[in-house]
């Protein structure tokens, strides 16, 4: 999978912005469940095929433009395909791609903070550039025993004090 085009959050919630990735696909391409879930919705918004997963604990995904989609009430397993790219463009005209929205608690969020080993960054205060080399060795042995695995699988988005969503293991 390849993303033309990713997450911009709105300024306010009312606001435009991009809420939700594009990715990369053919027409008829197999569209496949992010999580386990149950297809809650699947039917045309504003003209477009959309199916709508819904993962519990408030994690809900939306894919479109999609075409053949699995039924509302279908429990759907991830990686499992629950539709196919719709031949209409979308808004990628004039090519074709795949939008995943993601809502935790109703409110849009990355869906890439989802996915093991892309969560969002956060810098971390130094003590001392002393304490720093003491506590942790630098060189590629080093960052290959404690950097996470970059897998597919989805994790649960939970809230950080000021309502970012961060990936955690559930």
């Amino acid at each position: 999978m390849r993303a033309v085009a990713l997450f911009v959050p709105p300024p306010q919630r009312w606001a435009a912005g991009h809420r939700g990735i594009d990715l990369a696909a053919a027409p008829y391409q197999a569209v496949v469940a992010p999580a386990d879930g149950i297809v809650a919705f699947a039917g045309p918004v504003v003209g477009r095929g959309v199916i709508t997963i819904d993962h519990g604990g408030g994690l809900i995904s939306s894919l479109e433009p999609v075409e053949n989609a699995a039924a509302a009430g279908t429990p759907v397993g991830r990686g499992e395909p629950v539709a196919v790219v719709a031949q209409t463009a979308g808004h990628c005209a004039p090519a074709t791609c795949v939008h995943w929205g993601v809502r935790v608690d109703g409110a849009y969020v990355d869906p890439l903070d989802l996915l093991m080993g892309f969560g969002p960054v956060r810098l971390m205060p130094i003590r001392s550039a002393r304490a720093v080399r003491r506590t942790r060795p630098c060189g590629p042995e080093s960052r290959e025993a404690s950097s996470p695995p970059r897998s597919g699988s989805v994790t649960r988005g939970t809230r950080s004090p000021r309502g970012s969503p961060r990936s955690a293991t559930a």
